[in-house]
């Protein structure tokens, strides 16, 4: 299942990179973001954190979108379908060639069993202690600064013009 949401949030990349107007660039990090929140709860076990990222990024994926089409006209989308066939095949290949690669590893128990303990913890004191501990927090204060600077640059910008950042 991991194996299978990380080739569909690769391929949704590669659907990205195609895509020309802003309602299928919202759709496509639409599907990337509920990918990604499949992903982190698969991985933590804490289904809290997941989800307050979804609803973060959906937050934020909807001002992006409504700005973006605010400024950009929508024009006609023309589907390729060849290429979408294509990366579908593939998908599809790809990832059944994951999966019985990994089919023996799914029934061997005690395989399974020292992944799970080495890779994957039970306990959600741990989860919530990891992000404040020695290698992540200075990605926290990183991002609490870069929010920080954010913010102020978007108070500055809008105080100066005293309205939208739009001209009209």
């Amino acid at each position: 299942m991991f194996n299978m949401l990380l080739i569909f949030n690769f391929f949704m990349n590669f659907f990205f990179l195609l895509s020309k107007t802003p309602p299928s660039m919202g759709l496509i990090l639409m599907i990337q973001i509920i990918v990604l929140s499949l992903i982190l709860s698969t991985m933590t076990f804490n289904y809290w954190f997941s989800f307050i990222l979804f609803i973060v990024m959906i937050g934020g994926l909807m001002v992006l979108f409504i700005y973006m089409t605010s400024m950009i006209p929508n024009s006609i989308h023309k589907i390729n379908w060849t290429i979408i066939l294509y990366t579908m095949i593939l998908f599809f290949s790809i990832s059944m060639t994951s999966y019985l690669m990994n089919f023996n590893l799914l029934f061997n128990k005690n395989s399974l069993e020292s992944i799970s303990s080495l890779l994957l913890f039970k306990n959600n004191y741990f989860y919530l202690n990891k992000m404040y501990n020695f290698p992540l927090n200075y990605l926290l204060l990183l991002s609490i600064i870069y929010l920080l600077l954010t913010l102020i640059i978007a108070a500055k910008l809008v105080k100066s013009s005293y309205g939208s950042i739009r001209q009209i």
